[in-house]
């Protein structure tokens, strides 16, 4: 697999965050996101959208603005990749305690917390006949993503579009709770990069490039604060060292 890629076109979406200029210069300074954070998903049709819950609505609303912007892509044949570490837990949470209670569960409800349910619903809403997957890679969740994008693209596809979000878990997981708890969304249309562009790869750095750690964010946003602000002199690597990529421009 050749590693290199190209972000064509991106967007993102936070506590107070929605505009790339604000991305931009936050990715120089970042510091924990807040204030108002709203994703009305108006691109997607009413009936569709009233069976999104709030992480959904934050992976959508960034897919949709992302595929808003430059040439218009072909929806049909182009893949698709949505990486989150907990996906729609709060449905799945809201399951087992109906359960718990010995209520009836619901079909519908169930069939949307599976982990790729918001992928579906999308693909859906685009009428895409193209191959997507959900991945989910614990805090390494948005390299996991990356990996299987990057599969697409060496599989001969020009591009491909990877979403990565995540919300906090409820309030029961809390003791187990390893990262900030900022819900977040970011989305890229990404292609091959004939030469520089972004690398990523297995095994640890080299040269010593150390890792960079943002305090106070979730590692998912760690991450994009590399890809808005790329430095060649370092790379983002997983805690075991099992991940590893930089910029190559």
């Amino acid at each position: 697999m050749r590693p290199g890629f190209q972000i064509r076109h991106w967007a993102a979406l936070a506590p107070g965050l929605r505009e790339a200029g604000d991305w931009q210069a936050w990715a120089r300074h970042p510091v924990p996101p807040a204030g108002a954070l709203e994703a009305p998903l108006a691109a997607m049709p009413a009936m569709q959208r009233r069976r999104v819950e709030r992480v959904g609505r934050l992976a959508l609303e960034v897919a949709y603005a992302v595929d808003g912007q430059g040439e218009a892509p072909d929806f049909a044949h182009r893949p698709m990749v949505f990486a989150s570490r907990h996906g729609d837990l709060l449905r799945s949470v809201g399951l087992l305690e109906a359960l718990d209670r010995g209520e009836p569960l619901s079909p519908t409800q169930f069939g949307l917390s599976v982990h790729n349910a918001v992928a579906a619903q999308y693909g859906i809403a685009r009428g895409s006949t193209a191959p997507y997957s959900a991945v989910a890679g614990g805090r390494c969740s948005a390299e996991a993503g990356l990996w299987e994008a990057l599969a697409y693209l060496d599989e001969g596809h020009e591009e491909v579009l990877l979403v990565v979000f995540d919300e906090p878990p409820p309030a029961l997981f809390a003791r187990d709770a390893d990262e900030p708890a900022i819900p977040f969304a970011w989305a890229l249309r990404i292609a091959p990069a004939p030469t520089g562009g972004f690398q990523l790869q297995p095994g640890a750095g080299e040269g010593g490039i150390a890792a960079p750690e943002v305090a106070d964010l979730p590692h998912g946003l760690a991450v994009l604060v590399y890809l808005l602000a790329p430095a060649a002199t370092w790379a983002v690597r997983a805690d075991d060292g099992g991940w590893c990529w930089r910029y190559a421009g």
